[in-house]
């Protein structure tokens, strides 16, 4: 044959994009006997083709190039991608077997790039995790059990998660969290740190917290385009200082609200995640001082202080 165009390997347009943009990538052939010097592309997204690329170059028998697409969004959502080749040289195609490619992907419009580093001890075979959403417990990414190995294991996870509420689980069979006692084992202790794109961390385990039993839960929030900062008149806190009892008035705020409270060490000494309007914390058993609680919503996050006397 002397004329056959063939087209494949649709790349930026699969699996998750954590954006409603995307920008299609796909690999021109010359299969035909004559030199390749142009060919139409004609391309678009969800059965709509409506897009033309002039393609010119020069390409021996079985020589390819990668053609970088102009940048679309079909919007948020689920899509199908299709580009088709056609007219090398001006001449009808002889192969319209290898003519089109197509591929599925979903976009994420402002959506947030979350990544997890997980340090697994050396019994990864007990560890599993899930990723949900915080309001009806839907498991969105979730894992297997891992290997075990005597020097640890570190697994990396990135999530596309658009704005709202998370419960990250953690769960080990055994009943000794990321923790063991074998003398054979390098790594006794893990941890893990969920980070945003801004690597804020939303959730975490220390080392000193590894054994956690059976099962370990941790709810954060993601809002906007990245996390924005709360209005003074969101939210309030009293009395301050305090002495018996926190009162954390929300009733501006809507959805899951993930309040953390930390010592000026950056320890957590209260937590708890909440759908409703007000919720009470009981401080005299803490040491007095000063101490910070963050309310983390799909309005935004925000951070305060207050006083335990």
């Amino acid at each position: 044959m002397n004329y056959d165009a063939g087209v494949g390997n649709a790349s930026g347009v699969s699996g998750t994009i954590c954006t409603s943009t995307v920008t299609p990538q796909i690999t021109i052939t010359n299969n035909g006997a004559e030199t390749l010097v142009s060919a139409t592309i004609t391309y678009g997204f969800d059965g709509s083709l409506t897009q033309i690329y002039n393609w010119v170059g020069s390409l021996d028998q079985f020589e390819d190039e990668t053609i970088t697409l102009p940048a679309a969004n079909p919007g948020s959502g689920n899509h199908t991608f299709e580009a088709q080749v056609s007219n090398p040289n001006g001449n009808p195609d002889e192969n319209a077997g290898n003519n089109s490619v197509t591929s599925s992907f979903t976009t994420v419009g402002n959506g947030h790039t979350v990544d997890l580093e997980l340090n697994l001890d050396c019994f990864g075979s007990e560890i599993s995790w899930e990723l949900q959403d915080a309001d009806n417990s839907a498991v969105l990414y979730s894992s297997e059990p891992y290997l075990n190995n005597d020097n640890g294991n570190v697994v990396n996870v990135s999530f596309c998660l658009s704005s709202g509420c998370y419960k990250f689980v953690l769960e080990d069979e055994y009943g000794d969290g990321l923790s063991n006692n074998d003398n054979d084992c390098s790594v006794q202790q893990g941890s893990y740190t969920i980070e945003d794109e801004d690597n804020t961390e939303l959730a975490g385990l220390t080392t000193a917290e590894a054994n956690f039993g059976f099962d370990d839960e941790q709810t954060f929030c993601l809002s906007g385009v990245g996390i924005d900062e709360l209005e003074k008149e969101a939210w309030m806190i009293y009395p301050n200082p305090a002495d018996k009892e926190l009162t954390i008035d929300m009733s501006a705020l809507e959805g899951s609200k993930s309040i953390v409270v930390t010592s000026p060490t950056g320890q957590i000494v209260w937590q708890k995640t909440t759908t409703a309007s007000q919720e009470s914390m009981t401080v005299n058993a803490l040491a007095k001082g000063v101490y910070f609680i963050s309310i983390t919503s799909p309005a935004g996050k925000a951070t305060r202080t207050f006083v335990v006397r």
